[in-house]
């Protein structure tokens, strides 16, 4: 209960009308359980135990229209209340839902390294739905207990009033018998509810991975074995589907059968007993509207308890530590320069050591290349750069300040980054590359693409800048999307550049003119770059070897050619097939 108290909070911007809600429910408890049976037994019933003639017509008519009145009230209490009960509901969703998404984007890369992405996407949009509805259901049903102790209590004071304690007596010895087959029931429900979420969120993965794998499938004719593979799911899910349903709806029949038999031990008693006709119409009614809402509060348990496994699922990611936070005084870089330096730094990824001791340093407005073989750790360098990751030891300097002094935000302001599969999300090209300087103006973004030699396809098309990429940039070529990339690193004004194979899947045309438009920033600029092209590098102020997470070799293509064995390797192996290669042996997706 203290993990559900915990997402009450949602509920508090919404206060007013949640209390306006259960106002409104309890009017239509009292209204219901006490109202129409005093009507039954005080009105109806001492009119026609009279003569006609003892009314006046205005007299029955007013008598009359107390039942329409009452009815009337507890309708639209019982709607309006409902409707705001709903709204509260509805706004609970959407502030959970925002809660995790934030959530998400302060969790450490590890965290997404352990965790399926579709079963993430389930459990923001499967789950979160199953707690809101949930939560609506058993705030609208509040009424029902307030309708129930109503009419409890009326029956309980007509008893008194008639000296009915024998009826009383069957009353509370064949109720409970009614509310002891719901907890039984509840134990099932709970364990069919998580295993439906965790088939659903199975689902979702086989989707995701599907949508995102198209080439891949299509290239090695995999669609019939995706095809089975995600029947087989919905077939699981079908399995518990149908013994979730069987659980959900075998408490209602079960409640009216038991209510049925309470009914008539309480029609025996009431033989036994003698009481008049009104009384027993007006302790019928009372029944009717006592019984009813135990069915109802039954269904709304069993959506408790459905919600509860959704609940849990969500819980697990609010709950998820954020491993490295930001400092309580973080320091800033005042005049920045773009001086990076790695000493002596260490990291293991999975228990597997990926730099070992590492240590380099680029001075300002100078350029750095590191090449080495694949699975060598180069990326790792952007990626502790970048705070994705968090070194185990030693010390990461941008500008004489340590990267774990300061937010990530600053630090990530003072780098722009191009990889080698650039993600563009699916608005116009504009955009795209105004993601890197939010108050861009269409100047600056044509002069960055320009640099980026992506000006003059951009104006190729019809609605040139505002031009919709598609889903990541699926209506463009693979070198039309790393130059949109290359143009925010032209436009974001960072003191360092990170090149992460930047010019992969750009023609030789191209990339002399890229080639051409980075000496001007490296003039102006710190560039870190990873390139499977030793053509792009050769002409940097340093290149850093990597091999097996260490740093092998340092200096100028001069200095390490014919010096170094491994750099010396892989530039005669990359010249020898006289042509540019990206699976050369030096890739690396670390």
């Amino acid at each position: 209960m203290k993990d559900f108290r915990y997402f009450l909070k949602y509920l508090k911007p919404h206060r007013g009308k949640f209390v306006g809600g259960l106002v409104l429910c309890v009017i239509y408890g009292a209204s219901s359980g006490a109202g129409i049976p005093l009507i039954m037994k005080n009105v109806l019933g001492g009119f026609f135990e009279q003569s006609p003639e003892t009314f006046s017509w205005s007299e029955a008519f007013a008598m009359a229209a107390l039942l329409p009145l009452v009815f009337t009230i507890r309708s639209v209490s019982g709607f309006v209340g409902g409707l705001l009960m709903a709204a509260c509901g509805f706004r609970y969703l959407q502030a959970l839902r925002q809660e995790i998404f934030d959530k998400l984007q302060l969790l450490p890369f590890a965290y997404f390294d352990r965790q399926a992405k579709g079963d993430l996407l389930s459990r923001i949009l499967v789950d979160t739905q199953e707690v809101s509805y949930g939560i609506i259901d058993v705030s609208t049903e509040v009424r029902q207990p307030i309708q129930m102790a109503a009419a409890l209590g009326f029956i309980f004071y007509t008893c008194a009033k008639h000296n009915l304690w024998s009826f009383l007596l069957v009353l509370a010895v064949t109720f409970p018998a009614v509310i002891i087959p719901i907890r039984l029931i509840a134990r099932h429900l709970r364990r069919r509810a998580r295993n439906c979420l965790e088939v659903a969120s199975e689902i979702t993965q086989s989707i995701s991975e599907n949508l995102g794998a198209l080439r891949e499938i299509r290239a090695y004719n995999l669609q019939k074995l995706q095809g089975k593979r995600f029947g087989e799911s919905l077939d699981r899910s079908f399995v518990e589907s149908i013994k979730l349903f069987k659980y959900q709806k075998l408490n209602q029949p079960l409640t009216e059968i038991l209510s049925a038999c309470v009914v008539s031990a309480i029609f025996l008693a009431s033989l036994q007993v003698g009481i008049t006709l009104d009384v027993f119409i007006a302790i019928g009614t009372a029944f009717f509207f006592c019984f009813d809402p135990v069915k109802k509060i039954t269904k709304a348990y069993n959506n408790f308890e459905r919600m509860r496994p959704a609940f849990e699922r969500i819980n697990g990611i609010l709950q998820e530590p954020l491993v490295a936070r930001d400092p309580d005084a973080p320091k800033t870089i005042s005049s920045p320069k773009g001086q990076v330096s790695f000493k002596e730094v260490t990291f293991s990824y999975q228990h597997e050591p990926v730099l070992r001791n590492f240590s380099f340093s680029v001075t300002p407005n100078s350029s750095l290349a590191l090449i080495g073989p694949s699975g060598a750790g180069k990326s790792t360098i952007i990626n502790l750069l970048l705070r994705f990751y968090d070194a185990d030891q030693g010390e990461i300097m941008v500008d004489g300040v340590n990267v774990c002094d300061l937010t990530r935000k600053h630090l990530r302001d003072q780098f722009t980054l191009v990889s080698q599969s650039p993600f563009l999300f699916n608005c116009s090209i504009f955009e795209n590359i105004a993601l890197s300087k939010s108050d861009a103006t269409q100047e600056e973004v044509e002069e960055a693409a320009k640099k980026a030699q992506a000006h003059d396809f951009i104006t190729a098309l019809e609605q040139g800048y505002d031009t919709y990429v598609g889903d990541d940039g699926g209506r463009l070529s693979g070198g039309q999307r790393q130059r949109i990339a290359l143009a925010r690193a032209f436009l974001k004004p960072a003191p360092i550049v990170l090149l992460d194979e930047a010019t992969s899947a750009l023609d030789a045309e191209s990339e002399q003119a890229v080639r051409e438009a980075l000496k001007q920033l490296m003039s102006q600029r710190s560039i870190i770059a990873i390139s499977h092209r030793l053509s792009f590098i050769e002409h940097f102020d340093r290149i850093g070897v990597v091999n097996d997470g260490r740093l092998v070799g340092l200096g100028s293509h001069s200095e390490l050619y014919g010096q170094n064995p491994l750099y010396t390797m892989l530039y005669d192996q990359y010249h020898s097939q006289g042509k540019d290669r990206t699976d050369s042996g030096v890739s690396d997706n670390q």
